[in-house]
């Protein structure tokens, strides 16, 4: 029983992993900063192109996360 008690944290982490990445994906999916993974990576990063309420959800979502 004792080695089994890791496993709802480990699936825990993995869903908030996946809906994270899956909200920050359709997020950034509408915004056009670019082509390139440079340019999609600073728009994850630095919110590039987003609105403002958009834009602090984003940040919201990654302070959750961190």
């Amino acid at each position: 029983m004792r080695r089994f008690g890791v496993v709802p944290i480990v699936f825990n982490a993995v869903n908030d992993t996946l809906i994270f990445v899956a909200i920050t994906y359709h997020m950034l999916s509408h915004t056009v900063v670019g082509d390139g993974w440079r340019a999609r990576a600073r728009s994850f990063f630095e919110a590039d192109g987003l609105p403002n309420f958009s834009k602090a959800l984003l940040r919201g979502g990654q302070l959750y996360y961190l």
